[in-house]
């Protein structure tokens, strides 16, 4: 299957963004090759990548994740594993999605296999504490994400691939 390219471009010349599709329109590119849709911010530092193989969310979970994003600093903002549109990770080499801060500090963290959620391994656990001001951050983050994620599927919408190209 011949894989087609679109790419956007910033006024200043430089490229925003770049995506590839398969003969049938569906965001794809062979994973070993890098991921099917890139961002990036004017300044030249990357802003986010999604891996996609036939239309699908997918990378092995032992390559790295399917999705990755960064701020204009070039930190970390979050990581999500997925395995056939699934988000999946075998739990004691980490968490299936990650999410960072601007400061650099993980706020949130689950861990899934086959789709489906999973408990936190015991092992380096960090929030012992049940108190009420933990479950009010972790929920303030947890909606955070929610919008993060309406957001990434909102943009993929946006950049649906025409047929026939």
């Amino acid at each position: 299957m011949q894989d087609n390219t679109e790419e956007t471009f910033y006024p200043n010349g430089k490229i925003r963004s770049r995506i590839y599709f398969n003969a049938t329109g569906e965001y794809h590119r062979n994973p070993d090759e890098g991921p099917a849709i890139e961002g990036w911010f004017e300044n030249g530092q990357r802003h986010y990548q999604y891996y996609y193989v036939d239309g699908e969310l997918h990378r092995d979970s032992v390559e790295g994740p399917a999705l990755e994003a960064w701020d204009s600093n070039g930190q970390k903002i979050y990581k999500h594993y997925l395995v056939h549109g699934q988000s999946h990770r075998d739990p004691s080499k980490g968490p299936s999605f990650e999410y960072w801060g601007s400061d650099g500090k993980k706020y949130f963290e689950e861990y899934y296999v086959d789709g489906k959620e999973v408990p936190k391994p015991e092992v380096d656990r960090e929030i012992k504490n049940d108190n009420k001001t933990n479950r009010r951050v972790l929920f303030k983050w947890k909606y955070k994400v929610s919008k993060l994620f309406k957001r990434c599927r909102e943009f993929a919408q946006r950049f649906k691939p025409r047929a026939g190209l």
